[in-house]
């Protein structure tokens, strides 16, 4: 029945098309389509594989496409756009399902009062919709299954003591850490756990956390001080000092508690607070959880107050790593997001059924149960309708945030794809718009100049190209530049980004095919038959690169002639 509910509920998603990074995932991932690429996946993450275990799953999943269409990346990519039943949402509700599944289970196995009821909740709470109808977030429905296979596991290890059990929970957990780094707090909630069963923490539960904080610690290391990209080029990320940080951290957690307790109004990207210099009053909301929680320790001898501390605690925990205490590159969007608050909303849940059913007769359980269920399971289905493509989902969003920088410039991108006349105003003043309010991204300057580019406008191109490269040397930027010189013929200017261009990304063939290009249009051909000879070594196929060698070769064999 959780099952059925969890697929019945993401219906619309299972024709969505791609948003937002997951053609960096798939389409324009190089390792997912090469037929070897999983070796690279796990010897030399990049930015779209910093997850080996997610761009693992990725691959595998683009090798099915061989065999069924509906992974056939190829023929998805022609329906970008939605309509077309697609095996990667569909693997993607499935693993939220078996997530949900699993939810029951833990929480049998704690003897939780209408465990069923929390985990049908979760199969069809809106606020999933962020990571279900979101292929990239195949990284938070794994995660959620590999973290709630570890909980089960050790549960059943602190009941039977078996070490081959034991050691089970421990692969889970490092698997899930390979899938998506987020569930680093696991060690902190075997300890909670243990105080709420048992009252103390003893010298035994720390030694049999020690192994799961090990793995948790390299993980979080390796999150927060590894390069991780992500598109942020220079940004400065809006964190702000320490009290900045306990302030907004307040206001986060109380915004994810109003949204699982109501999730109504929820949008792909939220307006952000500035609590850069925090008054007074940016503290209430973390003033108001610490005191809950302290009135409530001083009840803890109570079994039922220690329970209701560690739903609390769990949640709170797991939402730790998205409060903006550490710097996270999704915060140049926005301060919070829908699905960081997966991992942790089972927590919550299942304390708002507990407190129902104390407070409910007992007849009324049930019907109570299934009106918010189906409640949830409706708003859910029309919320996931707005993941159907691009236009649809930041539309919608900047109907409730019209001053999203991201919103702006994706809705630009997704128009300029579309390739409508009546839409290239539009697509225009969105990429305005989004440098406007966010004039130090690289993205929104390259994309607004791209613009003037194809208008013609070849003096505008040249100043947003500059502009962004100024934020941020990067190589695709001053290939675009070098593009736009060689259009008015500014040959030297052309060759000099196409220069620098293979110096920061020496890999790419088409940009030494470019330079040659340059440099034999200002008779330099023996320069030129080398950039091109240096393309040819990386792909012996370039057909340009192949081209132009001849026909430089021609031309520097008849110079000589001519002598």
């Amino acid at each position: 029945m959780i099952l059925v509910a969890a697929l019945a509920t993401y219906i619309p998603a299972m024709s969505a098309g791609f948003i937002w990074d997951d053609a960096q995932h798939l389409t324009r991932n190089s390792v997912v389509r090469d037929p070897i690429g999983i070796w690279r996946a796990w010897v030399s993450p990049d930015t779209a594989n910093s997850f080996p275990l997610t761009a693992s799953v990725f691959w595998l999943q683009v090798r099915l496409g061989d065999v069924f269409h509906i992974w056939n990346l190829d023929f998805l990519l022609e329906h970008a756009d939605g309509g077309v039943f697609s095996g990667y949402h569909v693997v993607n509700i499935l693993l939220h399902g078996i997530a949900a599944v699993l939810t029951w289970r833990v929480l049998l196995v704690l003897r939780i009062p209408g465990a069923w009821a929390v985990a049908l909740i979760f199969a069809v709470h809106p606020v999933c919709v962020a990571s279900v109808a979101w292929i990239s977030e195949l990284k938070n429905t794994l995660s959620q299954v590999l973290f709630l296979l570890t909980l089960l596991t050790y549960l059943w290890f602190d009941a039977n003591e078996r070490t081959s059990t034991y050691l089970w929970a421990v692969v889970w957990f490092c698997l899930a850490l390979l899938a998506k780094p987020s569930v680093v707090p696991l060690p902190a909630v075997l300890l909670l756990y243990s105080w709420w069963q048992r009252g103390e923490i003893a010298r035994r539960d720390a030694v049999r956390a020690a192994p799961f904080l090990v793995a948790a610690s390299i993980a979080g290391i390796a999150a927060v001080y590894l390069p991780s990209g992500g598109g942020a080029g220079a940004e400065v990320i809006p964190i702000g000092g320490p009290a900045s940080r306990v302030a907004s951290a307040g206001i986060s957690l109380c915004f994810y508690l109003s949204k699982a307790i109501c999730p109504l109004n929820l949008i792909p990207i939220y307006p952000a607070w500035d609590v850069a210099l925090p008054a007074w009053h940016d503290f209430l909301p973390a003033v108001a959880l610490v005191v809950v929680f302290v009135v409530y320790w001083r009840q803890r001898i109570r079994s039922s107050t220690r329970a209701m501390l560690f739903a609390l605690g769990y949640y709170t925990i797991m939402l730790l790593p998205a409060l903006g205490l550490v710097k996270m590159s999704y915060m140049r969007v926005a301060p919070v997001a829908d699905h960081f608050q997966y991992l942790a909303l089972p927590g919550i849940i299942a304390l708002a059924v507990v407190a129902a059913m104390r407070w409910l007769p007992r007849p009324a359980w049930t019907p109570v149960a299934a009106v918010v269920v189906m409640t949830l399971s409706g708003l859910s289905w029309m919320h996931s309708a707005t993941y159907r493509n691009e236009e649809a989902l930041w539309t919608e969003t900047l109907k409730r945030n019209p001053h999203s920088w991201q919103a702006h410039n994706l809705l630009g991108v997704a128009l300029w794809k579309k390739g409508d006349p009546a839409s290239q105003a539009d697509m225009f003043m969105h990429f305005q718009r989004a440098a406007e309010l966010n004039p130090e991204n690289l993205e929104v300057h390259n994309n607004l100049a791209l613009v003037y580019a194809a208008r013609g406008r070849m003096d505008l191109a040249i100043e947003e190209y500059t502009r962004a490269i100024n934020i941020k040397d990067d190589a695709s930027v001053r290939t675009n530049l070098a593009i736009a010189f060689s259009a008015v013929k500014r040959y030297a200017d052309a060759e000099a980004q196409y220069q620098r261009a293979v110096e920061i990304d020496p890999g790419n063939p088409s940009r030494y095919s470019n330079l040659g290009y340059v440099l034999m249009q200002q008779g330099r051909l023996a320069e030129a038959i080398e950039q091109f000879r240096k393309a040819l070594q990386i792909d012996p196929n370039l057909p340009e690169a192949r081209q132009n060698l001849r026909f430089a070769v021609n031309q520097l064999e008849r110079r000589q002639d001519l002598r």
